[in-house]
């Protein structure tokens, strides 16, 4: 039987670097959205039960308002741009994030409070769209 090299050292107490797993870099439970090149959008939990149509829909009035390309779900860290912004709706910033330097962070409302009146819409518009220049 042939072990490994890094199953040797393991079993000898030397640890070595590996690189990181999947795991770490992933998001799934996170509902997480690129709405420019350089930010995204992290929903929390009050928005949980929120349909998927219902986020998409959101997301394309987003996208249209700030003059860009549709929104696009992120599944892992590997996908992430350079980020500089990032709002958090009604959420704390994932671990997996604070790695990155230099961000903007946006605590704002979440979606159910913000889309509950026309004022409401229109200030997160506005406010996402002087920040997104």
């Amino acid at each position: 039987m042939k072990s490994s090299n890094y199953g040797d050292l393991t079993d000898l107490g030397i640890s070595i670097w590996r690189k990181r797993s999947k795991e770490r870099n992933s998001f799934p439970e996170q509902a997480i959205y690129l709405i420019d090149t350089n930010s995204i959008i992290i929903f929390g939990k009050k928005d949980k039960n929120i349909s998927y149509q219902d986020k998409e829909y959101f997301l394309k009035t987003l996208a249209k308002s700030i003059r860009k390309e549709e929104a696009m779900r992120l599944k892992d860290l590997e996908k992430l741009p350079a980020l500089k912004n990032i709002f958090l709706l009604d959420v704390d910033l994932p671990d997996s994030l604070k790695d990155f330097e230099d961000l903007n962070l946006y605590s704002l409302k979440s979606m159910s409070e913000i889309c509950n009146s026309k004022d409401s819409k229109k200030s997160f518009l506005t406010s996402i769209n002087e920040i997104v220049k």
